[in-house]
């Protein structure tokens, strides 16, 4: 049952911020097809403050890099993977080369509606969709929703009820590695319990979540994790600190996998392109996504590439490499 172990925390990492005020709101921060999510693990040895209240100082500046970057592509929910199952998301999130989180955005909410594995066809489908945020969000606003459904794992089928709230519990400044400073921050804490199964074989996973938002940027700067699992085996807890990719400092996976290592020629293209990757293991996912976030094209790693079947336009080029993915953007002109 791992899947359901990650889709919580990868999509309350999505979410921006209002760039003028401390509000969230659903025209400046939801994620919309086209987006990109870049986020950086990192550790600390000491403890991490976690104080609420008004004009508060989060210094986080001596977490150290972590192991590895996770990448979210929104896309539109009818070309992904799985839609199916998920009638009336209307937004996708493509995470590594075989997840893929539906989403359905409604007039003041966006809702978690469960998450797809293209390799093995495991799922997770909430046929009470959970609402994650409830738009706008300032100091002090406090939500909480119910979701329920099943998660399918091979023959195995498992029911699920859960409870998502959240708190706006403070304002202040958030200190980043490297001597990154962001005034007028928010600070959001969410907490999801989620029940699998019924009678003796049941789990319950217990997670909290601190997020700090910052004026002018649209995801997170900061996102703290905390999360308990008991079943009859007794008691797990686990940890992770993600930080934005776009501004922690290069480290972790940074050079090797950044989109500039992908160069991309002839561009503006026309019928063929010729690719020079960092993955020179030729394992990697190749895939191109059109503006409108549709992928077009999706196989294994090659150096060359027939376009010919593809309109004039702009595209990006995706490279999946495990669970790193780098992008660069080329251009169709005939």
């Amino acid at each position: 049952m791992k899947t359901h172990l990650r889709f919580l925390v990868l999509f309350l990492f999505c979410f921006g911020f209002s760039k003028a005020q401390l509000i969230l709101t659903k025209a400046a921060n939801e994620p919309v097809a086209g987006d990109i999510r870049k986020a950086a693990s990192y550790d600390s040895t000491s403890a991490i403050p976690k104080n609420t209240g008004l004009n508060q100082s989060w210094n986080f500046s001596s977490f150290t890099s972590g192991s590895y970057t996770e990448t979210t592509n929104f896309v539109a929910a009818s070309s992904a993977s799985g839609y199916s199952l998920y009638a009336g998301a209307t937004l996708a999130g493509l995470r590594g080369q075989n997840g893929v989180e539906f989403y359905k955005s409604g007039t003041n909410t966006f809702e978690f509606m469960g998450e797809y594995d293209i390799s093995s066809g495991d799922f997770m489908q909430l046929t009470n969709t959970g609402v994650f945020f409830a738009w706008p969000i300032s100091i002090n606003n406090t939500y909480s929703d119910l979701g329920s459904g099943i998660e399918v794992s091979g023959s195995s089928t498992t029911a699920l009820t859960g409870t998502l709230s959240y708190i706006a519990s403070g304002t202040g400044t958030v200190t980043l590695p490297g001597g990154l400073v962001y005034n007028n921050c928010l600070q959001v804490i969410s907490s999801i319990l989620v029940n699998f199964g019924s009678g003796t074989n049941t789990m319950v996973m217990d997670q909290k979540n601190y997020q700090y938002f910052s004026n002018g940027k649209k995801f997170p700067i900061a996102e703290i994790n905390y999360q308990t699992n008991t079943d009859l085996s007794g008691t797990t807890k686990d940890s992770w600190i993600m930080l934005n990719n776009m501004d922690a400092p290069v480290g972790i996976n940074e050079l090797e996998h950044s989109g500039n290592m992908i160069s991309i020629f002839p561009n503006p293209a026309d019928q063929v392109i010729h690719l020079n990757l960092p993955c020179k293991t030729f394992d990697c996912t190749i895939r191109i996504i059109d503006v409108n976030g549709k992928i077009v094209m999706n196989g294994p790693q090659q150096e060359t590439l027939n376009v010919s079947g593809l309109d004039v336009g702009i595209y990006t080029l995706e490279l999946i490499d495990n669970d790193n993915v780098s992008h660069q953007r080329f251009v169709i002109n005939r």
